[in-house]
């Protein structure tokens, strides 16, 4: 199986069309802090719908990685979930964290980047 990070609008509307067991797809299904608390800390999820899904983990990041990760990839205009699910994609999946900054970096809206020349 692949594993996967949630983000809180994938969950909340797959909840709301009664597809939420599509989720078990995905194992381990990432679950960061910010969005538990974005979405079953402010009820618009219940730990009821969640806690079946077998596959969850919560993900819990230091503040401070989360900090100097949105520093380094300009994302300061992202909310905290998206942030946390950013970063756990850099510990979870099989990609280089380098990678992903770079990528980050290079879709960021501050990105002055020439284009390239062929």
């Amino acid at each position: 199986m692949t594993s996967a990070v949630a983000d809180a609008g994938p969950l909340m509307h797959l909840h709301e069309i009664d597809r939420f067991s599509l989720l078990q797809l995905f194992a381990p299904l990432h679950i960061p802090d910010a969005v538990w608390q974005e979405t079953v800390d402010q009820g618009r999820l219940t730990q009821d719908d969640v806690l079946p899904l077998v596959n969850v983990q919560r993900s819990s990041l230091f503040p401070s990685e989360i900090d100097r990760f949105i520093q380094d990839n300009h994302l300061e205009n992202l909310q905290a979930g998206e942030c946390q699910c950013l970063k756990s994609l850099t510990k979870n999946l099989y990609f280089s964290s380098d990678s992903i900054s770079n990528n980050l970096k290079a879709m960021s809206p501050s990105s002055q980047r020439a284009p390239r020349q062929r």
